[in-house]
């Protein structure tokens, strides 16, 4: 669980960032000489705007990683979607699409703007398994019931839960085939 303000601090670290030490596409990070390198590196003097949102990410709020990729991943790919008419994940629009550090600033921005400051977001980890026996059905294959466990599954079961005023878990999305 996060909240508006803490997510808002994250996207203007990003934004920091990229003003400071510089954007670039087709890789996480770059060195001097313009070759790729880890985004932890000290040699890194450029980020994509993922690597850029991850700095942030572990500059402002650490302990709680696990949460923002999937948040992000989601509240981008919204965001593309309605203010850039873009469906494809922001890694593509980054490299593909962006041409400026200028539209890259302008994207952070329109998503500032969707994320109200006092908002309680919450990111469900998993459903619990009765709710997802019911969910996606006990002859699921994927459902393990010697466990009553499912298999762990990849980031697709996250949902974006903008839960604004209340305390409620958004109900599972069954997996597409």
């Amino acid at each position: 669980m996060a909240y508006g303000e803490t997510v808002i601090k994250i996207l203007q670290e990003s934004g920091r960032t990229l003003k400071e030490k510089g954007w670039t596409r087709f890789a996480m990070a770059r060195d001097a000489n313009g070759d790729t390198c880890c985004l932890n590196s000290e040699h890194a003097v450029s980020y994509c705007l993922w690597a850029s949102v991850v700095k942030g990410w572990r500059t402002v709020d650490p302990e709680n990683e696990k949460f923002y990729f999937p948040f992000f991943e989601r509240k981008f790919l919204d965001v593309l979607q309605l203010k850039f008419g873009y469906s494809f994940p922001v890694t593509r629009w980054n490299d593909e699409v962006a041409g400026s550090l200028e539209e890259v600033t302008q994207f952070l921005n329109a998503v500032i703007a969707v994320i109200p400051p006092d908002a309680m977001i919450i990111v469900p980890v998993r459903a619990n398994a009765k709710v997802r026996r019911r969910a996606m059905g006990s002859s699921n294959p994927k459902f393990d019931e010697r466990s009553a466990e499912p298999h762990r599954e990849p980031a697709f079961l996250f949902s974006d839960a903008w839960a604004l005023s209340e305390m409620r878990q958004p109900p599972t999305r069954r997996p597409c085939a």
